[in-house]
């Protein structure tokens, strides 16, 4: 297995995340995902995508001064519109419903058949803000055109919060607010499959001594990273228990909000190695505020390396106790379980996904 995620404290992005023009698929996930990033800030993590092997993906965005790697890109024009949105969510709108066609032409030159569409937008810009609800419903109109049967259930989206000082523009919080508010509306009454929140003044805290020209790299390859964790590991076999497709389907599948959190076990030889997973989402949760109780499904992978797979006696039991803890915190929602070896590894990783959350309680956004 190639797939590993370190602490979110020994994070490192890779030094060349640079992308070529990839004609096909290259990462070995279960599902083939289609990748919609609208503004700057969308436009990044869809090239975080591209760089792990997801080249079905399209940048989308009112400038050509955003610059990224994604190969397919549709630059948005509206007569008499200055270059860029200029934080105006409404052009950006009319913008998008003018180029409507040239959205959808590059989806069927871009996606062909695909299983899931995730739309990627910073909800404080014009752009992303202004196009992501047109994006959700362009994606569910591609799918239905390729004989989708439930385009609301395979429609994702990734969605990047303002940092306390990107938002003490008044703009860009209301930008945030009024795009947010929609998208948790869409999420809990399962008109999109699921709303991934990453909030960037929590992963400020979390990052302290990443530099500033890291940052935002680092955060766009975590999220592309765990997402691809788990669809690769979908597609990995194991003899002991299997996280399979049809888990992975119906975690994506399941509406509400997700979130995602990794570990390393380091003392795994104990029951109490296992059962602090709350502490996992305490440490590496992108959004927070989250009520655990309201999950309604979960998925927890846990990666051995072989040699303890071999040598440590007592780890089903354990590796048993923590899946009964995530039990626990999540108040019984349907856990999907995976255990895989992992050759040339000497640790001990769990990987987790909660599924169907209600929205949380962001007070900065105003938004109870």
């Amino acid at each position: 297995m190639s797939f590993t995620i370190p602490d979110i404290e020994e994070f490192e992005v890779p030094e060349d995340t640079a992308t070529a023009n990839v004609p096909i698929e290259t990462h070995t996930g279960a599902l083939s995902i289609g990748i919609l990033g609208s503004g700057q800030c969308g436009g990044k993590l869809a090239e975080a995508f591209v760089s792990l092997g997801y080249t079905k993906a399209i940048s989308i965005n009112t400038t050509a001064n955003d610059h990224n790697s994604v190969p397919k890109q549709v630059l948005l024009s509206l007569e008499g519109m200055s270059e860029g949105a200029g934080k105006n969510p409404e052009t950006a709108r009319r913008a998008l419903e003018v180029n409507t066609e040239d959205v959808f032409n590059a989806m069927v030159d871009t996606f062909g058949k695909v299983d899931h569409i995730f739309i990627a937008a910073g909800l404080g810009g014009g752009t992303g803000s202004g196009t992501v609800l047109g994006l959700v419903s362009l994606a569910k109109k591609y799918l239905t055109s390729i004989g989708n049967q439930d385009s609301n259930k395979s429609v994702g989206v990734l969605a990047v919060l303002p940092t306390i000082g990107e938002s003490g523009s008044k703009q860009v919080s209301a930008n945030a607010k009024s795009a947010l508010r929609e998208l948790s509306t869409l999420a809990d009454t399962n008109q999109i499959g699921q709303l991934v929140l990453m909030d960037n003044e929590r992963i400020r805290g979390l990052l302290p001594n990443v530099t500033l020209g890291k940052f935002y790299p680092t955060v766009n390859m975590m999220i592309a990273q765990l997402i691809d964790v788990f669809n690769s590991i979908a597609n990995t076999p194991s003899e002991f228990a299997t996280f399979d497709p049809a888990d992975w389907k119906s975690l994506l599948t399941t509406g509400g909000h997700m979130i995602f959190g990794v570990s390393v076990i380091k003392e795994y030889a104990k029951r109490e190695g296992f059962t602090g997973l709350s502490k996992t989402f305490s440490k590496t949760l992108l959004s927070p505020d989250f009520e655990l109780s309201t999950t309604q499904k979960a998925a927890a992978i846990v990666v051995v390396g072989q040699e303890i797979v071999d040598t440590q006696p007592g780890l089903m039991n354990n590796i048993e106790a923590g899946f009964d803890t995530l039990t626990s915190i999540t108040n019984s929602a349907t856990l999907f379980r995976g255990i895989n070896a992992q050759e040339g590894s000497s640790q001990v990783r769990i990987y987790a996904v909660l599924a169907g959350l209600r929205a949380p309680n962001i007070t900065r956004f105003n938004l109870r």
